[in-house]
Formats: structure tokens, C-alpha cells, sequence
């Protein structure tokens, strides 16, 4: 072969490398799940109904939650109202696909079902059966915590939930069904380490990570509750490099409200190391979710006396009122827009935003922002 062919071909292989990399590029599509509660529709300020959720910038909605019993039955607040007003969403936003999530905070049956087979296999019946029943296109499994609290009798829950997700993927199979499961854990290092992350990945579509909430109303200091630097970082970094699970099946959490603290000694201007009295309510007259929380729009509206501060080492902003000696911390869409790009470049899964009745309304701000980022 001569040496002029020799490097024709060269180039040519060089050539058909570069377009193949830039096929694969162009075929990376994260996921944007956004998190719907049932009882966002029963809130006294700006209820939200499922009907009137902008889809058009998602690709999954997530429904939170049914509860697990004791007897491995499921149970959810007005299920009737709630299933009914599905259908035309589906209608509406024929690519959306709808997940429902079981557990949460109520998750205390999982750990007793889990090491039972005749409830293991009645909860595993029940949960395939409402998702085809009323058209869901997925399961997310909300176990919040395996192996909590400690002691004899959860001791092996890690493995009985390994159980549980190979015998669901095995029935799903069985019935031909086209149901994915996804899990939701913890951001937290230290709670992901009651998870056997490397055989669940075997039997799941892809995590729900949520790295959110590092700090909070039961923190003894104040700090930032969704930083991308370090906690998020750390978070991502240890399930690539330490668990190995592969980036696509990582989908990373991004919360659309904020943490509020006051200062335990009150200072013009916020340092980290500052002790805090707890997490309050936060946003003047407004009643919220949660204790030491306040919803995005909530933030969206507070007053000047709030001032605008940036972490430029945690890439996220925080206020301080230094009236009420409050500080709040949110992500804004600065940072939401630094942790869409961080998705993009370590080729995540995705996103998901807990919860869509925090965000602004009608223009969903949040939401917007980081469809655009994506």
C-alpha cells in the first residue's frame, strides 16, 4: 500500500471517528422528572392540580405518593380524583412518561414486607397491578431507609431490597408488561452506604439521587442545603468512582425551595461556621410545607430586606435578612443553570426536580430554566 493511500484512509477513519462521537453527542438526551405530590392540590396558597402541569418540558412526571401497608396492599389519599385527572394529561402530553412512587417518609412497612415472601410477592402483585390498572408507564421505589433504625430486625434489609427489585423486574418480565422501575436514595455518603447500589442498578432503569437537603432545621449549623461544591460533587463523585454505577443511570436531584435558618448570634453578614437557634418558618406570613422550608416562589417574593449573596466556591446564592438575622438557602437560576451543565458534562442521566408546586407560576421559572440549560 502506498503511502498516499495509507493516509487517504487515515483521514477517512479519522473523519468517520469525529462524526461517530458527534452522533453519540447528539443522541444524549437527559431526563427532566419532575415531582408531583398529591396533596400539592389541597394547599391553601396556590393549589396546584395535576391537570394543570406544564409537561411540555418534561419527559417524566413522577406521582409521590402511595403508601405501603402492613399487609402489602397500597393505599393513597383521594386515589378516585387523582387517577381520573391522568388521563387527559396523557392525552395532552402523549411523549410524558408517568411514574408513581411508593414510600417516602412512610416507607416503615418496607423492611417487614421485604423479608416475608408471601408479602414480598402480594406488595410486588399490587404494585404491578395499579401501574396497569391506571396506565402508569413506571414505578419509582422510595425506600427511605433501608437498614434504619439500626437493630436485629434491619439488619438485612439491604439485601431482602435487592430481593424485592429482582423479583418485580422478574414478574414484570413475566407479564409482558413495558413498566421501568426506578429507586430514590439518598444524596447523603453515609445513607447510600445502606444500599447495595451495585446489584439494585441490575434491576432498575436509573436512580433518583436526591442531592438536596445536606442541612436543614435539624442541623446544628448553618449551611448550604443543595450545594453543588462540595456535597453534590461528592455525592456524584462517589457513585461513579467508588460504586461504579455508570453515569446514565445516575439522575441527580435539584430542589426548588429553600432551607431557612436564623442565627443563633447575629452578624451583618453570613460565615458558615455560624451556630443557628433551627430551622423556622420562613417568608414573611406565609405558611409552608415544611418546618425551616419556603418554596421557590415563595423566595421569588420576599422583600428587599432580604439581601442577595453568591457562594462563588459552592456555586449557589443564599439571603440574609439581617433585620430578622434569617438566612435562606435556595438555588436561583444561576445555579440551577451550573448544575445542568454539570449533568451535561459528566453525561448523567438527568435531572429531577422535587417538587413542580414550588415553582413560579404561570411562568414556571424553575422549571424553564432548566429545561433550556438541558
Amino acid at each position: 500500500m502506498s503511502n498516499k493511500l495509507f493516509l487517504i484512509l487515515l483521514c477517512a477513519l479519522y473523519i468517520v471517528s469525529i462524526y461517530s462521537d458527534n452522533h453519540k453527542n447528539n443522541n444524549y438526551k437527559p431526563k427532566v422528572i419532575g415531582w408531583y405530590t398529591h396533596w400539592s392540590s389541597r394547599h391553601k396558597v396556590l393549589p396546584l392540580d395535576i391537570s394543570d402541569i406544564d409537561a411540555s418540558k418534561l419527559t417524566h412526571l413522577n406521582i409521590a405518593f402511595l403508601h405501603v401497608e402492613s399487609n402489602g396492599s397500597l393505599s393513597i389519599e383521594q386515589s378516585g380524583k387523582f387517577v381520573t385527572n391522568l388521563i387527559p394529561l396523557k392525552k395532552k402530553y402523549s411523549h410524558l412518561k408517568i411514574f408513581y412512587a411508593v414510600g417516602g417518609v412512610r416507607s416503615e412497612n418496607f423492611s417487614r414486607i421485604c423479608k416475608n415472601d408471601y408479602l414480598r410477592k402480594r406488595l410486588i402483585k399490587n404494585l404491578i397491578e395499579f401501574a396497569i390498572k391506571y396506565g402508569f408507564d413506571g414505578i419509582d421505589i422510595d425506600w427511605e431507609v433501608p437498614g434504619q433504625p439500626k437493630g436485629k430486625d434491619t439488619e438485612k434489609d439491604h439485601i431482602h431490597f435487592v430481593t424485592l427489585l429482582r423479583e418485580l423486574k422478574k414478574n414484570i418480565q413475566e407479564r409482558k408488561c413495558r413498566l421501568e422501575v426506578s429507586v430514590s436514595v439518598p444524596g447523603s455518603k453515609y445513607k447510600l452506604k445502606e444500599y447495595n447500589l451495585e446489584e439494585i442498578v441490575n434491576y432498575v432503569s436509573w436512580l433518583n439521587v436526591m442531592t438536596y437537603n445536606y442541612a436543614g432545621a435539624w442541623s446544628k449549623k448553618i449551611f448550604h442545603h443543595t450545594a453543588l461544591y462540595p456535597d453534590i460533587d461528592a455525592s456524584v463523585t462517589y457513585l461513579l468512582h467508588e460504586r461504579n454505577i455508570l453515569p446514565e443511570k445516575i439522575v441527580m436531584g435539584l430542589a426548588l425551595y429553600g432551607r431557612s435558618f436564623k442565627l443563633e448570634i447575629p452578624r451583618r453578614r453570613w460565615r458558615r461556621e455560624l451556630k443557628i437557634l433551627g430551622g423556622i418558618n420562613a417568608g414573611p406570613g406565609l405558611g409552608t410545607f415544611d418546618k425551616g422550608a419556603i418554596a421557590f416562589w415563595q423566595i421569588k417574593q420576599l422583600p428587599s430586606s432580604y439581601k442577595k449573596f453568591w457562594d462563588d466556591k459552592a456555586k449557589v446564592p443564599y439571603l440574609y435578612n439581617n433585620k430578622t438575622y434569617e438566612v435562606i438557602t435556595y438555588d436561583n437560576e444561576k445555579s440551577l443553570q451550573l448544575k445542568c451543565a454539570y449533568v451535561i458534562q459528566h453525561k448523567l442521566g438527568g435531572v429531577m426536580i422535587w417538587e413542580l408546586w414550588q415553582d413560579c407560576r404561570p411562568s414556571w421559572l424553575g422549571l424553564s430554566e432548566i429545561y433550556a440549560s438541558l
